[in-house]
């Protein structure tokens, strides 16, 4: 089971392109090189993972139509997220995107 350490929304627009939750334009890489469906996502990263790098192992769920729909979303999954309670506490896996509210809607997986 995969665990998390932070989570954004993003916007995802066309040819590999992303506005991160700092509206910086940014690049993302895929394991399948294909590119992701215009729409915004929750992106996650493993614990280990540099948050903000847009690489295969970032997590993307969605897409979404619209970015408050992204958002609630994001806070669901924030909700179902395992909290740290000290140095060294172990984080319990995330859900699937579908038993978060996401059902119908692409799950990307580890950069695919």
């Amino acid at each position: 089971m995969e665990q998390y350490s932070e989570m954004q929304v993003v916007f995802v627009s066309e040819g590999f392109r992303l506005i991160d939750a700092e509206s910086y334009q940014r690049t993302y890489r895929r394991r399948d090189a294909l590119p992701l469906a215009t729409g915004y996502y929750v992106v996650s990263w493993p614990p280990g993972s540099e948050a903000g790098s847009y690489d295969e192992k970032a997590v993307f769920r969605g897409p979404f139509k619209r970015r408050r729909e992204a958002e609630t979303n994001l806070e669901r999954f924030r909700a179902l997220a395992p909290r740290r309670t000290g140095e060294g506490a172990g984080m319990s896996p995330m859900p699937p995107a579908g038993a978060a509210g996401a059902a119908g809607r692409g799950l990307s997986g580890y950069g695919a």
